[in-house]
């Protein structure tokens, strides 16, 4: 049946969106569990057929700066790693690393603060981040409080943003 409706999605140019969620197997008895250790409910015929498939993994939680599940507070969002095994229109097999906010979707200042801090481009102690290049923020040169400021410091100065993006980009 899929056969067929690829085919009307074809002739119609339609873009559909598939979405399937995994279950992990369970190792019983304490044997060692050969193979995958997730399955998909749809079984094989959605893979063959789709462009683009993308593997959402939860890595960590993302709290607010200064903050913490121990101090018993409630995660902000959700720190995923995104893999693209199977892409018929770029590069396939990429894999990134990106915050997920409740209610407000992907934050691209959680990405660039924690790609840039991997590279040295920031450098973090104390709870504050600082650019090792002063000449990055110009005369406003200062330090901020983990990647929520950078968000608003981003938002305020548009040329810094791009720039920013632009650094991040070229690391990928």
């Amino acid at each position: 049946n899929l056969r067929r409706l690829v085919q009307l999605i074809d002739d119609e140019a339609i873009g559909m969106i598939l979405v399937n969620q995994r279950y992990e197997k369970i190792a019983m008895g304490g044997r060692v569990q050969y193979g995958k250790t997730s399955e998909t409910y749809g079984g094989g015929g959605i893979k063959y057929h789709t462009t683009i498939r993308v593997e959402v993994d939860k890595c960590g939680d993302i709290f607010a700066p200064g903050k913490s599940r121990q101090s018993g507070h409630p995660p902000i969002g959700q720190e995923v790693r995104i893999k693209t095994p199977k892409n018929k229109l770029n590069d396939p097999f990429r894999t990134e690393r990106y915050g997920l906010l409740f209610g407000k979707g992907a934050a691209d200042a959680w990405a660039i603060h924690e790609d840039l801090k991997e590279r040295g481009i920031i450098r973090v102690g104390g709870g504050w981040s600082r650019f090792t290049d002063t000449g990055l923020m110009g005369d406003d040169d200062r330090g901020f409080r983990g990647w929520t400021e950078l968000a608003e410091i981003m938002s305020d100065n548009p040329t810094l943003a791009s720039t920013l993006c632009d650094i991040y980009r070229e690391g990928r």
